[in-house]
């Protein structure tokens, strides 16, 4: 983990550090790459097959506990935590 990060024994970050940081830059890269695929959806025209499939629902049974969240409930609440709204991705 340190090779990857670029950390040598002499920067002195314990492992419990460096770990999180890996684990919040690995999040981050998810969470960007996630908003700049949603910026491509919604500036593709209504009748495109990929953008059709966004709104699309699935039925499926009920099972118990929490339901699966779904791709675009991620990129919505990636969305707010960053202050950004759906106009903004259309506007490119």
């Amino acid at each position: 983990m340190r090779w990857m990060c670029g950390v040598t024994l002499k920067n002195r970050i314990t492992s419990e550090k460096l770990k999180n940081l890996c684990v919040e830059a690995v999040t981050e890269l998810v969470r960007r790459g996630s908003l700049r695929w949603f910026g491509h959806v919604e500036r593709k025209v209504d009748y495109d097959w990929v953008k059709k499939c966004t709104k699309v629902e699935v039925v499926e049974k009920v099972g118990r506990g929490r339901g699966r969240k779904m791709w675009l409930q991620c990129v919505n609440s990636d969305m707010k935590d960053l202050g950004l709204r759906v106009e903004e991705a259309q506007e490119w």
